[in-house]
């Protein structure tokens, strides 16, 4: 298999460039979600829709089988669906946003850092947007720091393409598992990532310090408080509640 590379480092090189594809998760029915992700692309200098960056219909599904609800089974098959068309399209490296995501100002004031970061190092995973603590005291500038936490949220990460095979396996053997399975059944898409970063952990994850996206408040299709009912992730929520009772 020929893997397209990805685009190389030019001068004022934009993070948009480090991608072959930007996608955009979004249900079709979620026309408000759909207008308030592309109003925040506009303006952290994404380029317009077309094939570089694309919406990508999310599912929706009317069966939980064995998730804990409808609204994370559609979202967990939604996830696997563009690993499979990145390996299909034989993409270098693609960039997953999903459409309730609020970029940070760091990140647009420092895109062509974040830019060269990233296509320095090498890496699997690379998470820009998640909820782990900040760094204190806080970063004049962003920069990438590898991490093997459990991180919550998948609403702002990357993907390597030597990464997609194995993790595409990983996810359909959970469903074809029971609830409870030890070897790890139907959960939340970004649970179902830190077990494979844990069973493989030559697959490096690099994470944004400070998070360079939060999530936007709106209606949620997934059920809230999600990671409570994950083991793996548990203690990660109960460091971030202390956190947030301290501020």
């Amino acid at each position: 298999m020929t893997i397209k590379p990805f685009n190389s480092v030019v001068e004022s090189c934009r993070f948009a460039d480090v991608f072959d594809h930007i996608y955009i998760l979004n249900l079709p029915d979620r026309a408000d979600r759909r207008r308030d992700i592309l109003r925040e692309l506009a303006l952290a200098h994404f380029p317009s829709p077309g094939y570089h960056l694309a919406l990508f219909p999310a599912i929706r599904t009317n069966d939980p089988a064995g998730f804990p609800s409808v609204g994370v089974r559609g979202c967990y098959l939604s996830h696997l669906a563009i690993f499979k068309d990145a390996l299909r399209r034989q993409f270098a490296r693609i960039l997953i946003l999903e459409d309730d995501l609020r970029f940070s100002p760091l990140f647009t004031q420092h895109d062509a850092l974040l830019a060269a970061l990233a296509q320095k190092h090498t890496w699997h995973f690379a998470w820009f947007g998640h909820i782990l603590p900040p760094v204190h005291p806080p970063p004049l500038v962003p920069f990438l720091e590898p991490t093997s936490q459990p991180l919550i949220t998948a609403h702002f990460y990357a993907l390597d393409h030597t990464v997609l095979p194995p993790l595409i396996d990983f996810f359909e053997a959970i469903l074809t598992r029971q609830p409870g399975d030890p070897a790890g059944g139907p959960m939340y898409n970004d649970a179902a990532c830190t077990l494979f970063r844990q069973k493989y952990p030559q697959y490096l994850t690099l994470i944004a310090r400070p998070s360079l996206g939060h999530q936007r408040p709106s209606r949620s299709d997934i059920v809230p408080k999600w990671f409570d009912r994950q083991p793996l992730l548990r203690q990660t929520a109960a460091l971030l509640r202390r956190f947030k009772r301290s501020q």
